[in-house]
Formats: structure tokens, C-alpha cells, sequence
């Protein structure tokens, strides 16, 4: 049997930095992942530190804390985990969209993010690869881009190295509590005794959330990445368009459009990694554990990016893949220690955030176990929000 203060129950980037930072505050940790280390949402999608992507508020607030803990990220864990203030940029590519981005930027410069609104000529001279056709762009100098992947392991290794214990190919079955309190949970290769469980389960968390018969609104949802050849890099910064904004803050704005990445709820999202390699995404679909990809998937995907960056008809795709995010039905992460059970934590539902906000989201769940509260302005992330009861289960099966 195993022995943890704390058991981590998910091995992707928000599941290991909070390993990490709790093993930093020497509670005994142990990190219980069914397949490997990164092997869902953390592993297949891009590595976009973006802000001006965020919504004013809590969420800004935590996500420039995060990028500020980006910088020394690398020094900090002792491996690369390929991290560059590269810029972002989110392209106009119409007239019609400058009004709404102007007024966008405006409000995330009044809440302090060093963004703004940049003419054709001036967002060509940033990234020289865009078309002639655009209209504009917002930017943002001190975003960046890392590894997942890499990002990912460089914590759950740093945290082994501070005395926690990794377990891949671990699968919890069952939790048990007694009194309103966490005891132990059964895993397919053993017991483990522990006083705290943290769910950090991403896509499958409503699942473990089930074992202790709490109801917690999660859901798969899909998006399709391209990844071309590698080529001298031409792409220095993380690119979105407006469209990628207008369908994941206000779909409204695009619902009926025939737009074919429309139609998909995505948005141009293109990345040029450190290895040459360009990634080209993404869609946003409900189609439940499918990782499949579609031809209309990647064909919208290519024709929307080499629209608004030409030279990337020059290049080959050389495969597709897709990855399934957590999705809440507000679009915020969960964050909260569950009322009516002592020492059940819930660390799930960043969908497409969670790489910008692992290293803020590490270090405020660990003070949420050592200091036993939950900060008062995380009340925008609580499991209350979503509703007044959540001992009723979903009744959904575990599809692995």
C-alpha cells in the first residue's frame, strides 16, 4: 500500500504542477496517471502563452500571474521545456471586426495587459509572412510559447525530485471516504492511503468526481491540429485570427456563418515550434471521446491558414492528430474544495487554457491544501456556480 498526504489523480500539465508545488511545500505526493504522462489534452494541442486571448477579470488577472512565473520556469525546474517571449498576435482579417477588437483591447488595457491594436503595414512589419489583405492585428509583445510536452514532464520530474512519487499506468477505480472524509482510494495496482485528493483528471474528471457521487460538468471537446514539415522559421510569433476570439467569446457572432472553420466553432491558431515544424489548428467540436480527425476538420484549417499566411502553401502536411480538452460550460476552469466533502479538490476544465495557466493554477491549489480555505476572489471558479446541488451524478460510463 501507498502512503501520500496528498494523491494527485492525473498526469497532464495541471495534474503535475501541482504536484510540484505541493512536493515544494514537502508534502508527501503521489501522482497517479492511467496511461503516461501527458498523454491527452497536454499532448496534442499547441503551446500558446496568450493572454489577449482572456477575458478581463479573475481569469487575466491569474493568467498574467502565470506568464510572469513563465520566465524563470526554465531555471526553476532544471530542464527545457522550450519557452520564448515570442509576441502574440491575433490577425484582423476584415474591416468589420476592427471595432470589436478595439473595443476588446481597450478593456484588457484598462486591467492592465500591455496590448494593442496595430495597422496593416506595422502587423506585416512584425510578421512579415501575413498577407497583403489583412486589415490589422492586436498585439501583444510579452506573450509566448512553450512545449507541452515537455513543460508537462520538466514538473512531474522536478516534483519527483522534491520526494513525490509518479505512477503511470495507474488507474483509480474507487475513492473511499468515511465521515465526510477522504481515506483512500483502489487503483488498478494497489491501495492508497492518503488524507487529500486532488481530481485533476481533465476530460475524464467527472468520472472521478462520480466515485464520491459528485456531479461535476465536464466534457471532451475536440480540436484538429495540421502539422506541416519544417522549414527555417518565418512565423516568430504565437497567430491567432479575430474569428478564433469571436467563436470562443461571443459564437454568437459567427453562428450561421458558412464558413467552413466556422461551422467547426474553431479559429485560426498557428505556431512555428523550435524544431521548424508548424502547427496549424483548430477546430472546437462535441463528438464525444472521438480523437479522430476529418477531412473538412483539415481542410478549413489549411484553407483559412494559407489565406491569411501564403507561404504555408509552400510547405507539406505531413499528418494531423487531435486532442480532446476539458471543456465546463462557461468556458473557466474548476478550481474549488468540495463542501460537503473534506479534502476532495477539484483542478479541471481549462479546456484550451490550461498550458497558459499550469503554473498559477500548481501554485494556487497547493496554498488551497496547505492553508485549507479557498481564496474568496476564486469564487468565479467554484463547482457552486454551475449549480446548488452536485451529489447527483452524471450516469455516464467511463468510455476507457
Amino acid at each position: 500500500m501507498l502512503e501520500s498526504d496528498v494523491a494527485v489523480i492525473g498526469g497532464g500539465v495541471i495534474g503535475a504542477s501541482i504536484a510540484y508545488y505541493l512536493s515544494k511545500e514537502n508534502r508527501k505526493v503521489v501522482l497517479l496517471e492511467k496511461d503516461q504522462l501527458a498523454c491527452e489534452a497536454s499532448g496534442a494541442c499547441d503551446g500558446f502563452i496568450t493572454l489577449q486571448t482572456k477575458r478581463p477579470g479573475i481569469q487575466l488577472d491569474l493568467a498574467i500571474k502565470s506568464r510572469k512565473m513563465f520566465s524563470g520556469l526554465t531555471e526553476e525546474l532544471g530542464r527545457s521545456i522550450e519557452y520564448r517571449k515570442s509576441g502574440s498576435m491575433i490577425v484582423i482579417e476584415e474591416e468589420s471586426q476592427l471595432d470589436l477588437m478595439e473595443k476588446f483591447v481597450d478593456s484588457q488595457r484598462q486591467a492592465g495587459l500591455d496590448v494593442n491594436i496595430v495597422d496593416n503595414k506595422e502587423a506585416r512589419r512584425l510578421e512579415p509572412a501575413l498577407s497583403e489583405h489583412i486589415a490589422g492585428a492586436s498585439y501583444c509583445p510579452s506573450d509566448g510559447l512553450v512545449n507541452p510536452m515537455l513543460l508537462t514532464i520538466a514538473f512531474a520530474l522536478a516534483a519527483e525530485k522534491h520526494g513525490a512519487k509518479i505512477c503511470t499506468g495507474t488507474e483509480v477505480s474507487s475513492i473511499k471516504a468515511e465521515g465526510g472524509k477522504i481515506r483512500s482510494l483502489r487503483t488498478n495496482l494497489s491501495e492508497v492511503k492518503t488524507n487529500v485528493v486532488v481530481n485533476a483528471a481533465g476530460i475524464y474528471a467527472s468520472f472521478v468526481g462520480a466515485m464520491v457521487g459528485i456531479n461535476i460538468p465536464i466534457k471532451p471537446r475536440r480540436g484538429q491540429l495540421v502539422v506541416t514539415q519544417p522549414s527555417p522559421l518565418f512565423i516568430r510569433s504565437g497567430l491567432n485570427d479575430a474569428r478564433y476570439l469571436l467563436t470562443k467569446l461571443w459564437p454568437d457572432q459567427v453562428r450561421g456563418s458558412e464558413d467552413e472553420l466556422d461551422k467547426l466553432s474553431g479559429g485560426l491558431a498557428v505556431e512555428q515550434t523550435e524544431s521548424g515544424n508548424v502547427l496549424i489548428g483548430s477546430t472546437r467540436e462535441f463528438v464525444g471521446y472521438d480523437k479522430g480527425v476529418t477531412i473538412e476538420g483539415i481542410t478549413a484549417m489549411i484553407r483559412r491558414s494559407t489565406r491569411i499566411i501564403p507561404r504555408l502553401r509552400q510547405l507539406f502536411a505531413i499528418r494531423a492528430f487531435a486532442g480532446l480538452r476539458p471543456y465546463t460550460p462557461d468556458g473557466l476552469p474548476i478550481m474549488d474544495m468540495v463542501n460537503n466533502l473534506e479534502s476532495f479538490v477539484i483542478a479541471a476544465g481549462h479546456e484550451g487554457d490550461g498550458i497558459a495557466l499550469s503554473p498559477i493554477t500548481g501554485k494556487t491549489v497547493a496554498e488551497m491544501i496547505t492553508e485549507g480555505k479557498v481564496d474568496p476572489s476564486l469564487n468565479s471558479f467554484s463547482l457552486g456556480r454551475f449549480e446548488k446541488d452536485h451529489t447527483q451524478t452524471t450516469g455516464e460510463a467511463n468510455p476507457r
